[in-house]
């Protein structure tokens, strides 16, 4: 079995009634971790591949942070962000369980990775409702898809905006909103299957380009 020791501290505070900002550090030490690989070397000559087995491949310490908050200076704006940053490093690799090296991280395992929204409430009157623009910006910084760590299972580093316009009625009853996602278009993935050693290819799922889409909800009561 792997094991866990996990170490966090952390606090939650709110400040001036206008921000909310929570924080945490932790540090882990992982042994004996499970990760699944294609080219299993623990087995005979000819037979190491194809493969899809879990194996115990090593040691490794995480350290890291996180942070998140809401400013929310008037009752129309409002502004949410977060951030984290994960270091791994592993400290030993066990022989002949798989091709995993020290220098390599696990799969799915960004440095950093930030995200910051914005909203405000334009009122237009009783009558009339209110307008809400809001807007959402995300990024990911580099992830390698396989235990093995190469060129062909990296996922680059992406940063991704999303859109959205929404009108609400004064009785707040009717509300139809405009969005768009994927705002600049940007062509990247969600994730890679990396079977190079087994079939000699690279599958995988590309995120949706820019899409809009109209949506109208109605309280009958």
């Amino acid at each position: 079995p792997e094991e866990l020791t996990a170490y966090e501290a952390g606090v939650k505070s709110a400040w001036f009634d206008q921000l909310r900002l929570n924080a945490s550090a932790f540090y882990n030490d992982y042994s004996n971790i499970q990760l699944p690989s294609n080219l299993c070397t623990w087995a005979p000559a000819g037979e190491q591949t194809p493969c899809a087995s879990q194996n115990n491949v090593g040691d490794a310490h995480i350290k890291g942070f996180e942070l998140e908050g809401l400013w929310a200076p008037t009752k129309a704006l409002a502004v949410d962000f977060s951030y984290s940053y994960l270091d791994f490093e592993y400290t030993s690799i066990l022989a002949g369980t798989s091709t995993v090296t020290l220098k390599d991280v696990t799969p799915y395992t960004p440095k950093n990775k930030w995200s910051i929204g914005a909203r405000y409430e334009l009122d237009l009157g009783e009558k009339m409702g209110s307008l809400t623009p809001r807007i959402d910006v995300s990024y990911q910084d580099d992830v390698y898809a396989n235990p093995t760590n190469a060129p062909w299972n990296l996922i680059p580093s992406y940063t991704i905006a999303n859109a959205r316009l929404t009108w609400r009625s004064g009785d707040k009853k009717t509300e139809v909103a405009l969005e768009c996602t994927n705002l600049t278009d940007k062509y990247y993935y969600y994730n890679k299957f990396d079977s190079t050693d087994g079939a000699g290819y690279v599958g995988g799922t590309p995120a949706p380009p820019r899409m809009f889409a109209v949506t109208v909800k109605r309280l009958w009561f």
